[in-house]
């Protein structure tokens, strides 16, 4: 308990040292990945149960069996992932994101490598959170806003923040504009 209350207390100075809580945040392409990834098993895991059904019920030869389950399986997933991956992706990115608000969300749209995101709060609110946002923002104007405008939808902003872009491309950028924080991540 000690550790973590350490940890928190080093996170909240800003502190660049390497947090343990930082070994179980995951990133978008991680949180799509864990996804998939569960799908995929629980597809595994019908498949195996239905094949030992059908084993149980009917003599099938051992190489039709195999096809039988592998085709399931392929089946299950896929349907899985069109019917349950993205609601579960952003349900679990969202669960794992420290570096947002936590209230006001009106919109939160993840993908593999892009976060974009829409806070209902006032100004001095806005104000609060840069302020506290663990990597130094600063005033912002560039192509890159051009296309956040446009992907979420609005124009000229009232204040307008990114932080430095890193050496694999990854940039935060945030917006204010009418009572709305608009929040872009690129992670690549």
């Amino acid at each position: 308990m000690m550790v973590l209350h350490r940890t928190r207390d080093m996170h909240s100075s800003h502190s660049h040292w390497p947090l343990i809580r930082d070994l179980f945040e995951m990133g978008l392409g991680e949180a799509y990945l864990v996804v998939f990834v569960g799908i995929a098993k629980s597809a595994l895991l019908v498949s195996l149960v239905s094949v030992g059904l059908i084993q149980a019920l009917k003599r099938i030869h051992i190489g039709k069996l195999f096809l039988i389950g592998f085709v399931l399986w392929i089946g299950l997933t896929f349907a899985g992932l069109n019917w349950f991956h993205r609601d579960r992706f952003v349900d679990l990115h969202q669960s794992q994101n420290d570096y947002v608000p936590r209230s006001g969300c009106l919109t939160y749209e993840p993908t593999f490598g892009h976060l974009f995101a829409s806070y209902a709060m006032s100004r001095d609110d806005f104000d609060t959170w840069l302020a506290a946002y663990p990597v130094p923002l600063m005033p912002y104007e560039d192509f890159l806003q051009r296309f956040d405008e446009e992907r979420m939808g609005f124009t000229e902003p009232d204040a307008a923040y990114a932080t430095e872009p890193a050496s694999n491309g990854a940039q935060t950028r945030v917006y204010f504009k009418d009572g709305v924080m608009y929040f872009s991540r690129n992670v690549m």
